[in-house]
């Protein structure tokens, strides 16, 4: 039997309308997608999909559609981290009531507090709920890094912590993360360069936005690491490096145009983010064509 926590989990971007509104029917249908092109899990709410720009209304409702598209197949986990604990309560007991796999919540942001202060939070959070919690660790956006030896010690002394979820892209710091943490623990990369590094290594599977629009090369990269096919597997992670290279600027957008260009409603940004320009649209079209990924 496949391990529940493992494999490739598509950090789901959220469709909103022009006005920063949900699109529910598009929420489903990418739901949908996912599940069609054999991921492993799905991952709500998390940095990809806006989750910090999201109403607490409509992080539940998103937490609430990927469980009801993904109809028990696959797992479901939804980030609930947010700077106030008040929000992450609430959020987490919704998760809890409506039946989600697993909860993840980011590290403390725009404040830095110390060790003990973290420890403390994961803590907190941990006695919410008895469901999985997982670290969410992106020092990039939240201008917090958490030592190796520092995550370990949530893992051992917070019963509900069962992993992280690691975006720092820092191969060493997860490199170290696998060494030091405890045995059992799930250890996820969200830096998609070393996606197959990270699976050689000892990590139990990537969770990664730009999945949303090409779900079908990490789902391959990840069986083909299984079979053993590392030569095709490295050729593969060369091209997801370079379809990823074209999806990143301006943030989030590109992954949505993607999508579109493959048939699929990927829906608008939530402000502060912007849209693309029609010209950088045309640019980031014949640039896929190129590599055919489109």
């Amino acid at each position: 039997m496949a391990k529940k926590f493992a494999g490739i989990f598509t950090a789901i971007l959220t469709p909103f309308d022009r006005k920063g509104g949900l699109d529910e029917e598009a929420m489903g249908a990418l739901v949908d997608f996912q599940l069609n092109s054999g991921v492993n899990g799905i991952y709500a709410c998390g940095s990809t999909g806006e989750g910090v720009s999201m109403t607490l209304a409509q992080r539940k409702r998103v937490a609430e559609i990927c469980l009801e598209h993904s109809k028990g197949k696959i797992t479901v986990m939804t980030q609930v981290g947010d700077e106030a604990m008040e929000n992450i309560r609430e959020l987490a007991l919704h998760a809890a009531d409506i039946g989600i796999d697993a909860i993840a919540a980011l590290t403390p942001y725009y404040y830095k507090p110390d060790d003990a202060a973290v420890i403390d939070y994961y803590r907190e959070i941990g006695s919410f709920t008895e469901m999985p919690l997982y670290i969410y660790h992106i020092p990039p956006f939240t201008g917090l890094s958490l030592k190796a030896r520092t995550i370990a010690r949530i893992m051992e002394e917070v019963p509900t912590v069962s992993g992280i979820k690691d975006s720092s892209g820092d191969f060493k710091h997860l490199l170290e993360i696998l060494y030091f943490k405890p045995k059992g623990a799930v250890v996820f990369s969200g830096s998609d360069e070393y996606a197959l590094a990270g699976l050689i290594s000892g990590m139990d599977g990537t969770v990664t936005g730009y999945a949303s629009a090409f779900p079908e090369n990490y789902v391959n990269l990840y069986k083909l690491f299984t079979q053993g096919k590392i030569k095709q597997a490295v050729e593969l992670q060369e091209r997801m490096t370079a379809i990823k290279s074209l999806l990143k600027v301006p943030p989030i957008q590109p992954i949505k145009e993607a999508l579109k260009l493959r048939g699929i409603n990927g829906g608008f940004v939530k402000k502060p983010l912007r849209p693309m320009t029609p010209q950088e649209v045309k640019t980031l079209k014949s640039e896929l064509r190129k590599l055919k990924a489109v």
